[in-house]
């Protein structure tokens, strides 16, 4: 239960990382956000600083993403921390947190991507 959640799936892989269906195990985020499912979105930060694409060990071709999990997580909490119209429409910004290798943006659980 890292961070005060726990991993119930992993639901698919992504450019750089993956998705994962959790639940909040922590009493005090659970009591803040009102829900018990969420998803986290992992990003590596290598290939998040690169700039690149997951790839297969074997394969020398890089391909390229324009993808800024940072700059999602800022403007996701803006749009739906504000309780505006347009946040009613967009899964909620929960949390965002790091680890030494990649980055992690918890969202509401609105069902598989």
């Amino acid at each position: 239960a890292d961070q005060g959640y726990q991993v119930v799936r992993k639901i698919r892989d992504t450019a750089q990382g993956h998705v994962l269906e959790c639940v909040l195990v922590d009493a005090k985020k659970l009591a803040q956000h009102r829900t018990r499912r969420v998803i986290i979105k992992r990003t590596e930060k290598a290939l998040h600083n690169a700039g690149e694409r997951a790839h297969e060990p074997d394969c020398e071709m890089r391909e390229l993403v324009d993808h800024n999990i940072l700059t999602e997580a800022q403007v996701l909490q803006k749009i739906t921390s504000d309780n505006s119209m347009l946040g009613v429409y967009i899964a909620k910004f929960i949390d965002f947190f790091e680890s030494k290798d990649a980055y992690y943006l918890v969202q509401e659980y609105v069902g598989d991507m």
